[in-house]
């Protein structure tokens, strides 16, 4: 459009629903370090009415229509379905909140106390909670992925003020999003009412933050913390490419091998036969920039550290020679299925349209299926190699201890 805003629409017969995802590019890697916190406050924020339409959960309820949102590192994603016949307003609503949302002192004031709130509750009062603070902070040390979505601490939200709310709503603007509809729709009629409540909104001037550029790591990093968790546990993070990397689709296969259910290779070795751990799991994140890969395991209570830590790692490292065409191709499989699956609901439809529009290539949505199938079990092992090296992995020791001598 000529405001800027992206659009993407997407006919689907069999639906009943229509959704709308309307997806803004900035994330938590757009904050300055000295200020975190505030895009997610600012997703609160979203949600406190506009001038018109004081009461938006209750408008879109009586419609037949949820709605709701997420916050991530790397972009922010808005979100509603309703019947067909009610398309209209969800476009009118968000239309009217990127143009005209009512933010006052007063409800900026709640929002604020809401999201401390939920630091305490999600990330000091639940075991494990801090996993991703202490992580962050050790892996990345220039990159903005160094601090998680909800932000370094507390006090960061707390000193949001007013004025700089104000002032971040100059990101939500139609040439800074992607705007993606689907379901039973007339596209020529959508595109009319896409004209109608989104050509009214002028195009901003912004200067998003850089996020910075995270230098290679070049030796292990490693932290010990004593909590009051349930039980000791190990977490080892890799850095990995870019979520559009070749790369990542084969390491991403390697995590389904190494922990994706209880006959993967680290739950047969580790958890069956060598009764050492209670759990393990192991995962990509998929992000715009460089990312992470991760192992998790939960030590039974009469495991050492020591002992599971060097097991693991060797279980690790001789993982790939447990690898046979079999057990590839069952991969393959379960990730088609999962494909598959993913797309049949409407929503998760038009948030993958926007999602892949953001990275640069939406093709990605019917393709992605046919690079996991290229990938073979030699590149699978070579790729690893290059990547899980203990010499330069961030390794993270949750040692559980009893409330009252938890030195913190």
């Amino acid at each position: 459009m000529k405001n800027g805003l992206k659009v993407i629409l997407h006919r689907d017969e069999d639906s009943t629903l229509a959704a709308v995802n309307l997806l803004y590019q900035l994330g938590s890697k757009n904050e300055q370090e000295d200020h975190t916190g505030v895009t997610h406050l600012f997703e609160h924020m979203m949600f406190t009415g506009t001038k018109s339409v004081p009461d938006i959960d209750q408008l879109l309820q009586e419609a037949g229509g949820e709605n709701n949102a997420f916050t991530n590192a790397d972009y922010t994603n808005y979100y509603s379905y309703a019947p067909t016949s009610n398309l209209e307003l969800l476009l009118a609503i968000e239309a009217d909140r990127m143009y005209d949302l009512a933010i006052t002192r007063e409800k900026f004031d709640i929002q604020k106390n809401v999201v401390i709130e939920e630091f305490y509750e999600t990330c000091l009062n639940q075991p494990y909670g801090d996993v991703w603070h202490l992580m962050s902070d050790m892996a990345f040390k220039n990159h903005h992925y160094k601090w998680p979505t909800i932000g370094k601490t507390p006090d960061h939200i707390h000193k949001s003020t007013y004025e700089m709310i104000h002032e971040f709503y100059q990101f939500y603007c139609p040439n800074n999003a992607i705007l993606s509809i689907g379901g039973h729709i007339d596209i020529d009629h959508v595109k009319k009412l896409v004209h109608q409540y989104f050509d009214p909104i002028p195009p901003k001037s912004y200067e998003l933050p850089d996020p910075g550029r995270e230098p290679e790591q070049m030796s292990s990093r490693y932290k010990q913390v004593q909590r009051n968790v349930p039980t000791s546990s190990i977490y080892i993070g890799f850095h990995i490419p870019e979520r559009i990397h070749r790369d990542f689709y084969t390491l991403d296969m390697m995590t389904d091998f190494y922990a994706s259910n209880n006959s993967s290779y680290l739950y047969k070795k580790l958890v069956k036969e060598k009764d050492l751990f209670s759990g393990i799991d192991a995962w990509v994140v998929g992000s715009m920039d460089p990312g992470l890969l991760l192992f998790e395991g939960k030590l039974n209570d009469d495991t050492p550290i020591d002992v599971a830590l060097s097991e693991l790692q060797t279980t690790i490292e001789e993982g790939p020679r447990g690898l046979t065409d079999r057990i590839v191709k069952k991969i393959k499989n379960k990730i088609h299925t999962n494909l598959i699956q993913s797309e049949v609901n409407i929503l998760n439809k038009v948030i993958s349209l926007a999602y892949f529009e953001m990275l640069g290539n939406i093709e990605l949505i019917n393709s992605e299926g046919r690079i996991y199938d290229a990938i073979d079990q030699n590149e699978m092992i070579s790729t690893t190699k290059k990547y899980i090296d203990f010499k330069k992995a961030n390794i993270l020791i949750y040692e559980s201890v009893d409330q009252f001598t938890n030195k913190g």
